[in-house]
């Protein structure tokens, strides 16, 4: 483990040690959280491929509206398999124009497209959720970029993992979170929530400068 990588995990875990201890079952601020926080919800324990369900998605959005990471009027997009599923919760949490991609799409709120290559251009977008857990894909790197490239600079995705039992300890938790890490070339953790043996993992895409602007 690089001396980078070692500092990068020893920050999480305590972070996530302190947020478990003191934040579990607590309310979310109005503004934007610079520190991961966790909440417990139950001991519900899924499959690695296993998508979220309705109500799951419903309150992880409601959680991620109160922490204001998601906003009324942001543009949003979901990837990957069940993304339709995603999409029609958003939409009925008034993110109307919340659209999707999907390999095989089955309604016109879902384009067809490669989560490893999105048809979109660069920063398009406020928001992006992938249903696609990055514990299961072949090659999560990618996902990631991907997810960054067509966001716009200091905006938010999420990223969704799988938890391998029901009660993990803090350690289970930064081994599900810290691989994630090394693929965020210009991004950042931002917030960390479990909800039953899924975790979700909100990276925020930093605010850029190019020589031009610097010139001016």
């Amino acid at each position: 483990m690089s001396s980078l990588r070692h500092v990068m995990y020893q920050r999480l875990h305590v972070w996530i040690q302190f947020q478990g201890l003191f934040m579990v079952g607590g309310n979310h601020t109005s503004s934007r959280l610079p520190l991961p926080m966790i909440r417990m919800k139950s001991t519900k324990v899924l499959t690695r491929n296993q998508p979220m369900s309705v109500s799951d998605l419903n309150l992880a959005f409601r959680d991620l509206m109160a922490g204001n990471w998601l906003v009324q009027g942001d543009k949003a997009l979901s990837i990957g398999r069940g993304s339709l599923r995603t999409v029609k919760v958003m939409r009925k949490l008034g993110f109307v124009d919340a659209i999707g991609v999907a390999r095989k799409p089955c309604s016109s709120y879902v384009r067809r497209g490669n989560i490893y290559a999105l048809p979109f251009n660069e920063n398009s977008f406020d928001f992006v959720f992938s249903t696609a857990f990055i514990s299961g894909a072949r090659v999560p790197a990618r996902i990631v970029l991907e997810m960054a490239r067509v966001l716009k600079q200091g905006s938010v995705g999420v990223l969704l993992t799988r938890l391998p039992g029901p009660t993990p300890a803090t350690t289970a938790l930064v081994k599900a979170v810290d691989p994630l890490a090394s693929y965020l070339k210009f991004s950042d953790i931002v917030h960390v929530r479990r909800l039953n043996s899924t975790v979700i993992i909100v990276f925020k895409k930093r605010f850029t400068c190019n020589e031009d602007d610097e010139d001016q």
